[in-house]
């Protein structure tokens, strides 16, 4: 395929990165497919707090950065025996 036309897409404020993280975790990371033991670790140690540290220190990341974070979670803990 072909692509004419640049799309610029600026890269996320500090808040945006924030709120994508807060939904990839809710969406993915707590989804009912995963195992009741990773939802509970998800829940204990993806605080809102440290979604903000995070969110911090990822100032150069785009969305899909973001997403390839929350995708390298889930892909390692499917990788363990508990989940």
């Amino acid at each position: 395929r072909r692509i004419d036309d640049a799309i610029e897409m600026p890269l996320p404020s500090a808040q945006e990165r924030e709120q994508v993280l807060k939904h990839y975790r809710d969406t993915i990371l707590a989804s009912k497919q995963n195992g009741s033991d990773f939802i509970q670790s998800v829940q204990e140690i993806f605080t809102d707090k440290k979604v903000e540290e995070l969110a911090r220190k990822t100032n150069e990341f785009s969305y899909g950065d973001l997403q390839g974070i929350i995708n390298m979670i889930q892909t390692d803990a499917s990788g363990t025996p508990s989940g």
